[in-house]
This record gives C-alpha cells, structure tokens and sequence, in this order.
C-alpha cells in the first residue's frame, strides 16, 4: 500500500505546481496516479481549474486527451521492477504534448527500487526521447529540494 490519504493534502507537487507553474483557466492538468479520492483533482475542480485525475486503482479510468501540465506526486518512487517503471513513464508520456510541463518528485521514502536521481532521470529522458520529445528538467533547490520540472520540446 503506497496511498496515503493523510499526506495527499500537503504534497509538495501540488503547492509547487499551483505556485510556479498552472494558471487557472489557462492549463490543462493531469493529476496522474491521482489515488482513489482524487483529493486534488476534485479540490482543484471545485475552484475552477481544469484538472483530470488518473488513476489505476479507479475502474474505468480512461482519457485520451493531452495536457499542458501533469503533476506526478509520489508514484515513480513507488515502482517495484525496471518494467514498471518503464510503463509508467509510457503512460505520463502519453497524455504530453509538446510544451508539456511535468512537476514530480522522487521522494527517498517510500522508495521500491534502489534507483538513484541520476538513474532516474535517464529513464525520464528514455521515455521521452521514445515519444518524440527532449526535456529540459530542472532541478529544484532549496525549499523545493526533491522536485523536478521536466518541459518537453
């Protein structure tokens, strides 16, 4: 069990992201591996931001579209295998454009896989280059150490 409805409200990706990166009526945004409440998507709704929640623990969670931001809080960290990993970022790409923005982390806990940053973020740049796309990421520093904002052009 990774969900953890407790922390959800204080995830730093939302904060970050709401702060520095979305602009109500402007951005499209994913909430992927949003969790079964769709805390964000559903607070975020109700203010008149235009946010989808995904999620694979939600039957029937299904959307074709593409988004100009998508907030990845606490799920690559929770990958168990290469694989899944690999499908997850399959599956984050999909739902990209060009011009994207992606805010994630990748906290040191709960963590799967022994993967560090460096490996991490070639995989981001795998999954990405497999899409057609090249980032740029940033990492950031200080109070917002641990997140990362990938751009895809």
């Amino acid at each position: 069990k990774t969900y953890r409805k407790n922390f959800t409200p204080r995830g730093r990706v939302y904060h970050y992201a709401l702060d520095h990166v979305i602009t109500k009526h402007e951005d499209d945004v994913l909430d992927f591996g949003c969790g079964k409440d769709k805390y964000w998507s559903n607070r975020l709704g109700a203010q008149e931001y235009s946010i989808d929640g995904y999620d694979l623990s939600i039957p029937n969670c299904m959307t074709e579209k593409k988004y100009s931001v998508i907030l990845v809080s606490n799920v690559l960290n929770v990958q168990e295998t290469v694989d899944q990993l690999e499908d997850t970022l399959d599956s984050i790409m999909r739902f990209a454009q060009s011009g994207t923005i992606i805010v994630w982390n990748y906290p040191s806990g709960p963590r799967k896989m022994s993967l560090d940053m460096d490996a991490l973020h070639e995989y981001v740049k795998v999954a990405a280059y497999d899409s057609g796309y090249i980032i740029l990421t940033n990492h950031l520093k200080g109070d917002h150490k641990g997140l990362y904002v990938t751009t895809l052009i």
